[in-house]
């Protein structure tokens, strides 16, 4: 009896083992709150983000630039999904991924428009540089009074 047993805890181990070995490292989600993972690129503007059910918004009088870090644990594309806020505003605004290599330097990825409440859109960044794994991050330029991020989703 501890034979078989012994037989079948392995054999599901190894059954386990080459299942978790075919899944792609790109299929591996996170993903965060827009208030949980946002700061204003202007640190005297930080106190007029606002947070609504994780969504993050601007209460500014004057348009601010939301950073958000996503961690990242492979070299390569990274996929992502921006959504936000789910409340009208008035204007448009950009975000746009970044690669930043950790000696210095980086890239943008593609960019989005949002121009409308509760959209969704696809930015992309590649960070493949000579084997260093670089931290990327998302920038939503000019964000307006009552626009904002509900939620970011990307590839690590």
């Amino acid at each position: 009896m501890k034979c078989n047993t012994k037989s079948l805890i392995l054999g599901l181990c190894f059954a386990l083992s080459i299942t978790a070995a075919t899944i792609p490292a790109e299929a591996a989600l996170r993903n965060t709150t827009g208030f949980a993972s946002s700061r204003a690129l202007n640190p005297n503007q930080q106190t007029c983000l606002l947070e609504d059910n994780g969504a993050v918004y601007n209460s500014c009088k004057s348009t601010v630039n939301l950073v958000f870090d996503l961690p990242i644990e492979n070299e390569g594309d990274h996929g992502m999904i921006v959504i936000d806020y789910w409340k009208s505003f008035n204007g448009s605004f950009q975000c746009v991924p970044y690669a930043y290599n950790p000696m210095g330097g980086g890239s943008p990825g593609t960019g989005v428009t949002f121009t409308g409440a509760s959209q969704y859109m696809y930015p992309d960044v590649s960070n493949q540089n000579n084997g260093w794994i670089e931290s990327i991050g998302l920038i939503c330029w000019n964000v307006p009074q009552g626009a904002g991020i509900a939620e970011v989703i990307w590839t690590y």
